[in-house]
């Protein structure tokens, strides 16, 4: 998996609490419990709920399992049809449109699950930290078809705390662990993490407030953000170095002052003025060396690419000022 969905997807995940993005290895054709649904009529034919319904008793091995439709499932406006369980568990999401099953999703209480499905989460969560202890308040089980592969996997959390296993095998998947700023056990990279934003704030120091390990099967690293993520860094575990860095907060104060970039305006800076402008910044963040690399320019985002090194994404502000780095590709260094 790449840097960049690792980025992306571990941002949504440390702020928000979301889950970790799909792993591609389980490939897998979408579900489809019939070729033609009618879309004009939002209630869904029988064959339907039957086709649904055999999907989700498989799922859950119950033979008991008796569907309806969500009222919020059945809208014109929404592209799927939601059925639920009549009488337990069990929720199954299938496209109005292709009629094919996009989701199964299963809740479970913490003293139902299997003490194995217990042992492993456990055991993740004190592999990040030996002293936090687990018992989740809400866990799912998902098996979500998407176009370039299945998802099945046990998601969990609790105070602070978010796990993700491969419901087949087990294996850890993703784990987080938020922490008061302060708190966080490991100072080499709070302090990384300080320094860096301070360099790119221009020598101000930042006040940051939260302080999140997350831990995925090919990753192990730090974010720390201030209350509303205006100022973020993400530091990688082993390395202490810099992976990913954003000044939201500095972007919003420039572009108040001054028309924000135009989607039909001619780019900022040309090739050789992108690498000119990020350089020094780049080098003091990263240890990067832009020279030679090539830029690739969409609106305000330039990517810097050199084959053999690591390619750099930058965003810059209504100034020209560069707000946000983040390395797409460390393993190629």
């Amino acid at each position: 998996m790449t840097m960049k969905k690792w980025m992306m997807g571990m941002t949504i995940a440390s702020l928000l609490l979301a889950s970790y993005p799909m792993n591609a290895a389980y490939a897998a054709e979408t579900v489809i419990i019939q070729e033609t649904v009618n879309t004009s009529d939002s209630q869904p034919e029988q064959s339907v709920i039957d086709a649904a319904q055999k999907e989700l008793r498989a799922f859950l091995n119950d033979s008991a399992v008796e569907l309806e439709v969500e009222k919020n499932g059945i809208s014109d406006i929404s592209p799927l049809w939601i059925f639920k369980n009549k009488v337990g568990r069990g929720r199954i999401h299938v496209d109005k449109k292709t009629g094919g099953i996009t989701g199964i999703f299963a809740d479970y209480k913490w003293s139902e699950l299997n003490e194995s499905v217990k042992d492993t989460a456990t055991q993740v969560i004190r592999k990040l930290d030996p002293n936090k202890t687990f018992a989740a308040e809400s866990v799912s089980r998902e098996k979500k078809f998407l176009s370039d592969g299945t998802v099945h996997e046990w998601v969990m959390t609790g105070k602070e705390i978010m796990i993700t296993l491969d419901a087949d095998t087990l294996k850890a998947k993703s784990a987080t662990i938020s922490y008061p700023f302060d708190q966080a056990t490991d100072k080499k990279a709070l302090n990384a993490g300080l320094n860096a934003l301070k360099t790119m704030n221009g020598g101000k120091a930042v006040q940051l407030d939260v302080a999140i390990h997350y831990a995925g099967e090919k990753y192990d690293g730090w974010k720390f953000h201030d209350t509303f993520a205006n100022y973020v860094v993400d530091i990688e575990s082993q390395t202490g170095k810099v992976t990913n860095i954003d000044l939201w907060g500095h972007k919003e104060a420039v572009n108040k002052t001054v028309k924000a970039v135009k989607k039909d305006k001619k780019p900022f800076y040309a090739k050789n003025q992108a690498i000119a402008a990020a350089k020094p910044m780049v080098k003091k963040l990263f240890d990067i060396d832009l020279t030679g690399y090539d830029v690739a320019i969409k609106k305000d985002n330039y990517t810097f690419i050199k084959k053999g090194q690591p390619t750099l994404s930058a965003n810059i502000d209504a100034k020209g000022g560069f707000w946000s780095y983040t390395v797409l590709d460390p393993d190629s260094n």
